[in-house]
């Protein structure tokens, strides 16, 4: 890999030369020949090249320009024939040209025409003879002669080229090739200050393209707008021009084929390759035909920029056999689709700069200095690196404008962008904005507005709804580099990005929030409630009023407007009249805390994806999530068939959960806190035992959250380590009466902030199932539960963890090759944590814990301890296998209960179960 010139006196000599080479000949030997010839040579390859003028030559003395030429060239190019030491004139060059090399490095690249570099070290010959005479010519000067003899020996020494029989076109072919290619590695391409951070994704860029093998290779650059796709690739394309004789850098494709057509980019590709002009083309077809048949035989060096449309790839790369063997192509773009459907043979994304090369990079265009320079700016300085976010064009773009600016200035362009984002920046990314499709666009500001950082699956329920077709929507936002999807399945987006996106909503109406389609920031949202400015223009609003100074009530009236809202997340409002009105177009309704008991009469809820609303009749529902509706005591009987995931958090008044679908799962974080009430105590029991019952034999799971210290004793295999294990009754997978095992882990957040809900608290477990001839095969899982409270679990919980049957065989199936393995044994270990685990137990399940869990339950309802008596349960049959341990516990509890006073209350009997089967005291 060729590498930069890292000095900053080589890179500072450089900003200051005029001139590539300067061309020392003897004027009447060759300047109509040879040096003519390689001065022409050296002009095609662009190479910026000094020759004397013969009128300067005919004078006496050597003229000061020619001095000046000599300094200012980054090299000299000598043609040496044995009449050269002859010109007296030649020698004041060449002094020169060697005090330049000694004091700043000026390059010397010697030719020997037709002469040997032995007479001119040793000065024999000719050269000899020609000293003679200006030994005898200057007596007075013998100085003179003294630097010219020390001169001419010093060059003869170094390493140059010699014609000997070779063709003289091939000779100059060879000369301009190498030079050219020495010359290439001092462009700095870009300033110095945009070189930063790029070595390291230089040589990852390098390694793709593979430079020595012998194919036609085609590599995307692709990310998004300002991300310095450009720049790298113009600084790979200098690094290896000279290994290449034909290239050619297409800048702004997209903007140029608007303007000027395709047809206009294929003849200035064939102009920079062939270096000949005049190709008569009138449209694409002819260009195609004119590339592939003149550059077929080529191995050309090809550049892209900022492709957008297929037809680009189509009408400048055309196919691989358009091209010779040893052939490189790069292609920018932001959408990695168009580089996917061209199949390209890599593509290299470029990562935004750390926070290090970030400061560094807009120090230099702030201070011109690769530091902060004033004290007074550190500060202001990170503030502005924090909000570009390692954007390289938003970081150019803030350094080159506060430039030159004071502390005062500083701070009142940081508060601006708070409100306003700068427009060069604005309008560089809206590019990619403007090439979306509508229902695209309307992906992009939905998650610009509202669901950055949210679950991908939830939010493509939601949008589905919406009738936007987010499967193939967000796949494209993510091909062009709009939004990402990170490990964990979250919706991302740059933040310049997700500025942009508000930018482009408040510009539809800059001065009335009320008329834009979607609110999200308090003070617009307040102004709009509070003032009733709301117009049918609003989708989507975002109310949270915990930080807006300003309180106020909801009005009945408040939505009437808003007759096209489809996405509704109230997240905090103490205060709210009945409403009169809510739209049916609303697919998201969220309502933390929602303190009215009824939702409006008019409303008709046939397109809400996330809300329990008149349940029964949403038959899109797909998603329901309820948080902290303190007051919900209970749901519809049925759910339908559609249902897919049920969260309920803080529902501390819940008490009966219907039967949902059977492929369904259903999860329990936090929902209510057990206290000495009968009514709380019937929760826990209820909400087992139906969702057991349930999901039983689906391949499913079930999760139970409830405030608790201990694992409860009906659990057969407790412990405090991090691994248990927990023997098979024989023949268990034949055991009809076996529905599936409970996991038990009592924890805490991990997270010492309670009120910190940025992170999800988790807990990852290996379940290990061993057959009996020692065959085994393992499933994993992730418990993890999001505060949507923001509220951390402080306190010890239990979290009860049911898999069926056959979700556990499922795994095991799939990983033994015999269906009729015996298994002995599971062996739980838990992983990696965000929740701190404490103790943790097994149990198997069996149907008559369910049946004994529904008795315990309606007797509470009732208040009649007397229907779990002994005989009661008895009655239900004899007990199957060895796991109902549960109803093992009930006996011992019955048989102690026989031998205390016969006037002792009988709810004594239950709490004392209770404890047994929640780990808990009441």
């Amino acid at each position: 890999m060729l590498s930069l010139p890292s000095s900053s006196s080589s890179s500072s000599s450089i900003s200051r030369r005029k001139y590539d080479v300067f061309l020392s000949f003897r004027g009447e030997d060759t300047r109509k020949s040879f040096a003519d010839h390689l001065y022409a040579a050296l002009k095609i390859r662009g190479i910026i090249t000094f020759r004397d003028d013969p009128k300067i030559e005919a004078r006496e003395r050597i003229a000061p320009e020619i001095f000046k030429a000599i300094q200012q060239s980054w090299c000299s190019v000598i043609v040496f024939l044995e009449t050269y030491a002859f010109s007296h004139w030649c020698l004041d060059e060449l002094a020169e040209i060697v005090k330049q090399k000694r004091e700043r490095g000026h390059r010397i690249f010697p030719i020997f025409y037709d002469v040997d570099p032995f007479d001119l070290r040793k000065q024999t010959g000719k050269v000899q003879e020609a000293f003679a005479k200006h030994e005898e010519r200057y007596k007075e000067y013998e100085d003179k002669t003294h630097r010219w003899r020390t001169a001419l020996a010093e060059v003869a020494n170094i390493k140059g080229w010699h014609l000997n029989d070779r063709h003289e076109s091939d000779f100059i072919g060879d000369i301009v090739k190498s030079i050219s290619a020495k010359l290439c590695q001092t462009y700095s391409v870009v300033s110095d200050d945009q070189l930063i951070g790029i070595n390291s994704r230089l040589e990852e860029l390098h390694s793709k393209i593979s430079i020595g093998e012998d194919d036609v290779r085609i590599i995307g650059i692709c990310g998004m707008g300002g991300i310095g796709k450009t720049t790298l690739a113009r600084v790979v394309y200098t690094q290896l021009s000279p290994h290449f004789e034909c290239k050619s850098f297409l800048a702004d494709v997209r903007e140029d084929s608007q303007k000027y057509g395709l047809f206009s980019l294929q003849k200035q590709l064939l102009s920079q390759i062939l270096l000949e002009e005049g190709f008569n083309l009138f449209n694409v077809h002819e260009g195609n035909v004119m590339i592939s048949r003149r550059l077929s035989d080529k191995k050309v060096l090809l550049v892209i920029d900022d492709v957008d449309n297929i037809q680009h790839l189509k009408c400048l790369v055309g196919r691989r056999n358009w091209f010779g063997l040893g052939s490189r192509i790069m292609v920018t773009t932001r959408d990695e689709h168009l580089l996917q459907s061209y199949r390209l043979d890599d593509i290299y994304k470029p990562t935004t700069l750390n926070d290090s090369e970030a400061l560094q990079l807009f120090s230099l265009k702030a201070f011109n200095s690769d530091k902060v320079l004033e004290n007074d700016f550190i500060q202001l300085s990170k503030h502005v690196v924090e909000y570009a976010n390692g954007l390289p064009l938003a970081l150019e773009v803030l350094g080159s404008f506060l430039c030159g600016r004071d502390a005062a200035q500083w701070r009142s362009a940081i508060e601006r962008l708070k409100r306003d984002s700068n427009k060069e920046i604005h309008d560089r990314l809206l590019i990619s904005f403007d090439g979306l499709e509508e229902t695209e666009k309307n992906i992009f500001l939905d998650v610009a507005c509202f669901f950055r950082g949210e679950d991908k699956d939830f939010v493509l329920k939601v949008l589905d709804g919406c009738e936007f077709f987010p499967n193939i929507g967000i796949d494209v936002l993510v091909k062009k580099s709009l939004i990402t999807i990170d490990k964990n399945n979250k919706l991302g987006m740059h933040e310049l990005l997700q500025e942009m996106g508000r930018k482009i909503v408040k510009q539809k109406s800059t001065h009335e929030p009320g008329k834009r389609s979607r609110l999200w920031e308090e003070r617009d949202v307040y102004h709009v409630l509070a003032k009733n400015a709301a117009t049918e223009v609003i989708e989507g609003m975002v109310i949270d009023n915990k930080r807006e100074q300003k309180t106020f009530t909801l009005s009945a009236d408040a939505f009437l407007k808003m007759k096209k809202l489809r996405l509704l997340r109230v997240l905090y409002l103490p205060n709210s009249h009945h409403l009169k009105y809510l739209s049916n177009e609303l697919r998201l309704f969220e309502w933390h805390g929602y303190p009215l008991k009824f939702l409006p009469t008019s409303y008709q809820p046939d397109n809400l994806m996330s809300l329990p609303a008149t349940i029964t009749r949403l038959s899109k529902l797909r998603f329901l999530q309820l948080s902290e509706c303190k007051r919900l005591k209970a749901l519809p009987d049925e759910l339908l068939t559609s249902i897919e995931a049920l969260i309920l958090d803080g529902c501390t008044s819940f008490e009966i959960f219907m039967n949902p679908s059977t492929e369904s799962s259903i999860y329990y974080p936090s929902m209510f806190a057990l206290s000495k009430k009968h009514g709380a105590l019937k929760n826990a029991l209820t909400l087992i035992s139906n969702a057991l019952k349930v999901f039983a034999n689906q391949k499913s799971t079930v999760d139970v959250i409830i405030p608790g210290s201990e694992v409860p004793e009906w659990f057969s295999k407790r412990d405090e380590s991090s691994s248990i294990k927990i023997a098979l009754p024989p023949n268990i997978r034949n055991d009809s009466q076996w529905l599936g095992m409970s996991l038990c882990f009592v924890f805490v957040s991990a997270f010492n902030d309670e009120n910190d809900a940025l992170e999800e608290e988790a807990i990852e477990y290996k379940a290990v199932i061993h057959s009996r001839n020692s065959r085994q095969a393992e499933f994993r899982g992730i418990l993890s539960r999001r505060p949507l409270t923001r509220k951390r679990v402080m306190k010890d919980h239990l979290w009860n963890h049911y898999v069926s049957r056959e979700k556990i065989f499922s795994f095991f199936l799939d990983n033994t090759d015999e269906e009729n393995q015996e298994c002995s044994e599971i062996e739980l270990t838990i992983g990696l944590v965000s929740a701190k685990v404490k103790k943790c137990g097994v149990a198997m399940v069996y149907k008559k814990d369910l049946e004994l869990l529904e008795l315990v339950a309606d007797s509470i309802a009732a208040e009649n301890f007397d229907d779990i008596s002994q005989d009661a349960i008895t009655d239900h049959g004899p007990i199957v296998g060895n796991g109902s341990l549960l109803k093992q516990k009930y006996y011992t509890v019955c048989e102690e209960e026989e031998e205390e006073e016969e006037t002792r209350s009988k709810s004594k009997r239950l709490q004392k179960f209770l404890k047994l089967i929640t780990g808990k005291k009441h």
